[in-house]
């Protein structure tokens, strides 16, 4: 599908799931030079960071050496001393520990997992705002946290996620998030899920 209609690859997700499915992305069947803008900088998010760190490892690159930029080092520089969140809505955390762990350069786990945990709604799910879980954040907070299991607390920390999933599961089996069922949500939980 992608091949005949969508050879244009913006988005590190597109990357990413290719790679995964065993596709060569360095081949004239790819157009990939939309997808490597030059938009980032020491403002942007820990999630921006996070993107091009996967989408460079996808296509077998260096993120130590973007454009003579150690991408992976200005990820680092912004995970905060006070409470080890990468800044702004939890997602940035989240993403921010699986392109770090994907790239294997070490950062203080223990505060990022701290973070998190302060951030697990009473719910047991993790969510961008408000005081109640959501599946696509939770499946990717499960995703950051498959990678630390050797930590202490972990364990608890996951099946109150997962708990959490059982309980907003659908009768179709799928999963709503801000008000609707939606594909993206459901994929999001499966590879949590999976992860852990």
């Amino acid at each position: 599908y992608y091949k005949d209609n969508n050879p244009t690859l913006e988005h590190w997700e597109q990357l990413v799931a290719l790679k995964l499915a065993g596709h060569k992305l360095k081949t004239a069947a790819w157009n990939l030079d939309s997808w490597d803008k030059d938009d980032i900088d020491t403002m942007s998010p820990a999630t921006s960071y996070a993107g091009r760190i996967l989408g460079l490892l996808a296509l077998d690159e260096d993120p130590t050496n973007y454009g003579g930029r150690n991408l992976t080092q200005e990820l680092l520089n912004k995970q905060q001393p006070s409470n080890g969140s990468f800044g702004g809505s939890v997602n940035n955390t989240i993403w921010a520990m699986i392109a770090l762990d994907e790239a294997r350069v070490d950062y203080d786990k223990t505060k990022a997992i701290e973070y998190l945990k302060a951030e697990q709604k009473p719910d047991g799910g993790f969510a961008l705002s408000g005081t109640v879980g959501d599946p696509d954040i939770t499946g990717e907070a499960l995703m950051a946290l498959s990678r630390c299991i050797d930590k202490a607390g972990i364990n608890n920390i996951i099946q109150e996620a997962i708990n959490y999933l059982h309980t907003v599961q659908l009768d179709s089996a799928g999963f709503s998030s801000w008000g609707n069922e939606n594909s993206q949500s459901s994929a999001r939980v499966i590879s949590g899920l999976l992860a852990v």
